[in-house]
């Protein structure tokens, strides 16, 4: 890739959400949404809480997967909403998909879930 052309930041995110959620974090998607955030940043937590008047244990908080995507800080939100090369609408379909991870599944039973919803996903196109 060459440093004109954008990163597939949704790419990167939908890959880092699956990431965590087979690592077991209760919101994988809002956790990739905000070390998306902070990535585009390029700065460690400290710094980015610090820039946006956040406690670092919310920061911390977020990226670990504690909190839920509607629950993310508004520093987050804005760099997401403010950002073109990512996508408010496709990350809350993300955690849609991807929620039957947090509720305790198996992440094997959790992908035959998500592949079902992609299935039926293609049905409905015409």
């Amino acid at each position: 890739m060459s440093d004109d052309e954008p990163a597939d930041l949704m790419g990167l995110l939908e890959r880092v959400a699956v990431r965590l959620a087979h690592e077991g974090a209760r919101h994988p998607v809002a956790a990739a949404t905000a070390l998306t955030a902070r990535g585009h940043e390029g700065v460690n937590q400290s710094d980015f809480a610090s820039a946006h008047g956040l406690d670092p244990a919310v920061v911390d908080a977020a990226e670990s997967g504690a909190v839920p995507l509607n629950e993310l800080p508004e520093p987050v939100l804005v760099i997401v909403v403010d950002h073109p090369g990512l996508d408010l609408v496709q990350i809350e379909r993300l955690d849609t998909q991807l929620r039957p991870f947090a509720s305790g599944r198996p992440f094997a039973e959790g992908l035959l879930a998500l592949r079902m919803m992609e299935l039926s996903d293609d049905d409905d196109e015409p």
